[in-house]
């Protein structure tokens, strides 16, 4: 690659991992995903003081489709990216016609490619172990001890387990949709590598205002 898209890819690659330890590790508590953790918590700790426990069994399956929708999602994104290999000339020739486009050469477009099936492949890996973490999470549900159980380690142990899993299985779905905001970010390099690095930049900033900044954290927060 020329020096300037190899400089985009690197941009890439730093601010995504570098966002994803600043809002999943070091910021943590302060995200929308640590408020989301408390409640959680509290919603198990409702769900054993419940005789009848549909609702939760209900909700965990309604969150289980949710991610097996983007999971099938990513396997159709990736067939149509692995069918465009075959045709990266007639695509050069077609960005070619833009006018702020600089597609490069078909080697370099076949790396683009590369990448942004990369990133919906990670998409699809998290989805799926989300998925899997969602029905291990129905079985602690079954599992959980009776409303009238006396309070006890055990029952404090099956709040502690159940809202960690939980909190596993919404982690990885949320890393997953974060592979999906990078990949529309790099939908943009195969137009300019300018373009990509300020497309990175915005899906960073966008994603710290949803995460950090928005009203759907004061609203969970209060």
């Amino acid at each position: 690659m020329s020096p300037l898209n190899f400089a985009a890819f690197a941009g890439f690659l730093a601010a995504w991992i570098g966002y994803t330890f600043y809002a999943d590790s070091a910021a943590r508590t302060r995200s929308l995903m640590g408020a989301a953790s408390r409640h959680r918590a509290l919603w198990m700790e409702a769900m054993l003081a419940r005789d009848n426990r549909i609702v939760d069994s209900t909700v965990v399956a309604t969150l289980a489709r949710s991610v097996l929708f983007f999971a099938q999602t990513s396997i159709f994104i990736i067939a149509g990216l692995l069918a465009t290999f075959g045709a990266v000339d007639r695509i050069g020739a077609l960005l070619a016609e833009v006018p702020i486009a600089s597609p490069g050469t078909s080697r370099e477009l076949h790396i683009k490619l590369a990448l942004l099936i990369g990133v919906f492949i990670y998409s699809f890996f998290k989805f799926t172990w989300s998925m899997r973490l969602f029905n291990y999470l129905s079985v602690l549900v079954g599992a959980a001890p009776a409303h009238d159980a006396p309070r006890n380690g055990g029952r404090d142990a099956a709040i502690d387990r159940a809202a960690r899993l939980g909190d596993l299985a919404v982690d990885h779905f949320n890393r997953g949709i974060r592979g999906y905001y990078f990949g529309l970010a790099v939908l943009s390099w195969f137009l300019d590598p300018w373009l990509f690095m300020a497309a990175t930049l915005w899906v960073v900033a966008v994603l710290w205002r949803r995460e950090f900044r928005s009203d759907t954290l004061s609203a969970m927060s209060q």
